[in-house]
């Protein structure tokens, strides 16, 4: 059975998070993540075949006019209707009117509300560093924790 190509890419342009997760915004739910970006400049491409995580993509456009998108997110409609978000990395050129985006999944965005906090019973504190000798506090002793399977 062949399936036609009916994804969707869009490029954000823009958007104040960083790969290294020191910014991020959480969102109440899904709604107000997807309004958010949706309210973010963008250009989007339709009839994309299934996009991958190996992250690479082709696009038709041109290098230059894409240089200032920055994150991305893309649905791979014909296999559900997850949405991914991911971080470009790499804006390549290919021909004038293609281009290959590098991108990382932004693991963050496309699975917080996926995320299940379990109570801890941990409790920590702020621990003083020296002992009263002068020599450094040790605080890596074991706790007698499980860890579980």
């Amino acid at each position: 059975m062949e399936i036609l190509p009916s994804n969707r890419v869009r490029l954000i342009e823009n958007v104040p998070f960083s790969i290294s997760y020191q910014d991020i915004i959480q969102f109440d739910n899904a709604t107000a993540q997807q309004n958010y970006f949706n309210s973010l400049p963008y250009v989007e491409f339709d009839n994309i075949t299934y996009v991958r995580n190996n992250g690479k993509i082709k696009v038709s456009a041109n290098r230059e006019t894409l240089l200032d998108y920055n994150y991305m997110y893309f649905q791979n409609n014909n296999y559900g209707s997850k949405i991914f978000y991911a971080f470009v990395t790499n804006v390549e050129y290919v021909n004038p009117n293609t281009s290959l985006i590098s991108f990382v999944i932004d693991e963050w965005q496309t699975w917080c509300f996926n995320i299940n906090f379990k109570p801890t019973f941990i409790e920590r504190k702020h621990c003083r560093r020296w002992n009263a000798d002068g020599s450094p506090v040790i605080n890596t002793v074991p706790e007698g924790l499980g860890y579980g399977t």
